[in-house]
């Protein structure tokens, strides 16, 4: 789990920085909406976007609300088990604070198992930020886990309407054939493979790919939004400004060719393992591309190779 957390934490602040999602107010709620998930609020709160890329609704004048993020793809399986509940897993998860959320939330060590929207799970009760009466409710389903950390007493009325209207939408990933060594995935702008044998986990604007036999491998991709039309020019200073200051390498990127691309390239040794970092995009589209530990760095030309932009 160490090794998990050292590579999730370079990763993190990398992909795990979702678009807010499309709103539609009805009826006093509000729709959120992203690739993930979808649930409604009350129109009443603010929705915002926390540092580490969780969904915040707050209640204005107060120190209560909600923090919620998803994750789509198999990696959840690894470390939750399947769609049947498991206590034991339960308990895991409540011991170590899975998923970043130790430093959110102190579990007094109870807990119900709960069931919403065709979605199986549990509620964890504890101390949120500081503020008690407060809890957290891990749902999964569809290869997708969802958490919602419920924040004080004012959110408790609105609790059932949210959880009840939870809509998934699926995994983007794509098996494939028998003999091939890679994965195929999907996302809105562009495509790539990865590795057999890496659980996927996706965002709203990439994913991550974690070698399950050595979660410090990893693989992750992220997009980014451009004014302008994207050019081989631009590759180095998108490169250097959006390297994760949490890898500690220098930003000193030079250009390679990759397959069919001319890429941004960065490198250098991190606490997980080597780093390679690409760069490559398309259109109004930049597409970066980390690789993390020795195992995935020998698989970056052949991922990098197999982007393929929608035309």
């Amino acid at each position: 789990m160490k090794n998990l957390q050292k590579a999730l934490s370079l990763l993190i602040v990398f992909v795990f920085a979702l678009n807010i999602g499309l709103a539609l107010a009805t009826d006093g709620y509000v729709q959120y909406d992203d690739p993930q998930y979808s649930f409604s609020y009350p129109a009443a709160w603010k929705q915002g976007m926390a540092k580490d890329g969780s969904i915040t609704l707050r209640i204005e004048g107060k120190d209560e609300g909600v923090m919620t993020f998803a994750i789509t793809g198999d990696i959840y399986s690894r470390y939750i088990g399947s769609d049947e509940i498991d206590e034991s897993k339960i308990l895991e998860i409540i011991e170590e604070g899975k998923y970043g959320l130790g430093k959110y939330i102190t579990f007094d060590g109870s807990y119900e198992i709960i069931e919403y929207s065709g979605l199986k799970g549990f509620r964890a009760f504890g101390n949120v930020a500081g503020v008690p009466s407060s809890h957290i409710v891990y749902l999964w389903g569809e290869n997708t886990l969802v958490i919602f950390v419920f924040i004080g007493e004012s959110v408790k009325a609105e609790e059932d309407k949210i959880l009840s209207t939870i809509k998934l939408t699926g995994s983007r990933m794509e098996k494939g054939a028998e003999g091939d060594d890679y994965n195929s995935w999907k996302a809105e702008g562009f495509g790539l493979k990865y590795p057999k044998g890496y659980f996927s986990q996706e965002h709203t604007t990439g994913a991550m790919f974690i070698n399950g036999a050595n979660p410090n491998d990893a693989i992750a991709a992220r997009t980014y939004a451009l004014d302008v039309q994207y050019s081989e020019d631009l590759a180095p200073s998108i490169a250097s400004a959006n390297l994760p200051k949490s890898t500690k390498i220098e930003a000193n990127p030079s250009m390679v060719t990759v397959g069919d691309w001319n890429a941004a390239l960065i490198t250098g040794d991190t606490s997980a393992g080597p780093l390679a970092y690409y760069v490559i995009g398309q259109g109004r589209i930049a597409l970066a591309l980390m690789f993390i530990g020795e195992e995935a760095v020998s698989h970056a030309e052949t991922v990098v190779s197999s982007v393929a932009f929608d035309k």
